[in-house]
């Protein structure tokens, strides 16, 4: 029987979601044989915050458990490790008796690493060439052979710094750069460290120019699955534009879904044409799934949703295999004449090969289940009867919560 610390077990209840939690409390009362699955599935995330007291993020409770019960250093899949403060963090990671680099270290099955900082550029403080101890943040990667996934988040780092990153994750294909600037000149590698299926990548602090090309120059995205790029406050002589875009025509080629974040501004004004015009400059031949999603931070009451950009993107691409365009938007779109401005969509749609008709997915943040009803209302009086390229219903209505692209 294996006997977890109380500290840990509210830590973990705490953060568990009510219905997984249900769950397992049932299988552990139904049967003694199904416990042991039940230990795996709330020790499958383990989240750390260094530096640490002796009872906060409950790192020493955690290498107790795996001193006395070492099975269990199999049973996590994904590790969040939050750091604080940077000078406080390297004597530490330097101290070989660093309680959250000891027990990463000992997790054997890891394919997730996510490394956050608790605000942005709290790590900037000492992360240059002069630091020796920095290596040792990342020292602990080499020991998770089966890593296939990494996060970053509000992190600055030099190519040099997000080399040896990479080097240390030889089976890497998934890479998420949230926040996170690439700085400092490099001499770019003889070819790319690593092939990912998935890149995501969102800066708010735009990166210098030649960023792109240090980022590419690091990581083949000649056969990427999915990209995930952020177009904040962003014009098409911008930085950040610059940055989406030269990703986007990188992985053009092989990418089957593409996700793109736009904030309020851009969504409901004309500079949302910009986005179209990327797909008009675009041939993406394996294109499936095209996610557009409006950044749910603002303070505003949007205006009419901007039908004619979604209309140009139906009509005019370079995409010929899409299968759906999802559009997420925030919970409170609501129009005095909600259905009138989509008559220009069905028209467009109506001319369109139905062989070529892609599903539209409609998807409101955080909604009412009287605005979905509503909206799914709207939508079945301008689009009945209309069908995609499958054979289903053209258009859906749904609601979700929260963003999740850079999670």
């Amino acid at each position: 029987m294996l006997s977890l610390p109380q500290e840990l077990v509210d830590s973990v209840v705490d953060a568990f979601p009510e219905e997984d939690l249900q769950s397992l409390r049932a299988c552990a009362l139904t049967h003694r044989r199904l416990l042991h699955h039940a230990q795996k599935r709330l020790l499958s995330t383990i989240r750390l915050v260094v530096p640490s007291p002796e009872r906060e993020g409950h790192p020493y409770f955690f290498r107790k458990l795996l001193d006395e019960s070492p099975h269990v250093a199999a049973y996590p899949t994904t590790l969040s490790l939050r750091v604080g403060e940077m000078n406080a963090i390297v004597p530490e990671f330097d101290n070989p008796d660093l309680v959250a680099a000891h027990i990463a270290r000992r997790l054997i099955n890891l394919r997730e690493v996510r490394l956050v900082s608790n605000r942005y550029n709290s790590l900037e403080v000492w992360w240059d060439g002069a630091a020796p101890e920095v290596s040792a943040i990342f020292d602990f990667l080499r020991y998770a052979p089966r890593l296939s996934k990494l996060v970053m988040h509000s992190i600055c780092l030099t190519p040099d710094e997000l080399r040896d990153v990479l080097l240390c994750v030889p089976a890497l294909e998934h890479l998420v750069l949230s926040q996170v600037r690439i700085t400092g000149p490099v001499e770019a590698p003889l070819h790319p460290l690593r092939r990912l299926k998935s890149l995501a990548v969102r800066c708010t602090q735009f990166p210098p120019r030649r960023s792109t090309e240090l980022l590419l120059s690091l990581v083949d995205v000649s056969a990427l699955e999915s990209l995930a790029v952020e177009y904040m406050m962003a014009t098409p002589n911008s930085i950040a534009w610059e940055l989406a875009t030269q990703l986007i025509h990188a992985a053009a080629p092989s990418i089957r879904e593409l996700n793109i974040v736009i904030p309020y501004a851009m969504f409901y004004e004309d500079t949302s044409d910009n986005i179209g015009a990327v797909f008009r400059q675009q041939d993406l031949p394996e294109l499936r799934v095209l996610r557009i999603v409006q950044h749910p931070g603002r303070d505003e009451s949007p205006g009419q949703f901007p039908v004619s950009p979604l209309c140009r993107l139906f009509t005019r691409r370079h995409c010929d295999a899409l299968e759906k365009i999802r559009v997420e938007v925030a919970s409170v779109v609501e129009m005095e004449t909600p259905c009138e401005h989509w008559h220009e969509l069905r028209d467009s749609v109506l001319a369109m090969d139905p062989t070529r008709v892609p599903t539209l997915e409609l998807v409101l943040y955080d909604a009412e289940a009287n605005e979905v009803s509503q909206v799914t209302t709207c939508m079945g009086k301008v689009f009945e009867g209309m069908k995609d390229r499958s054979g289903g219903p053209f258009v859906s209505v749904t609601r979700a919560t929260g963003l999740t692209l850079f999670t």
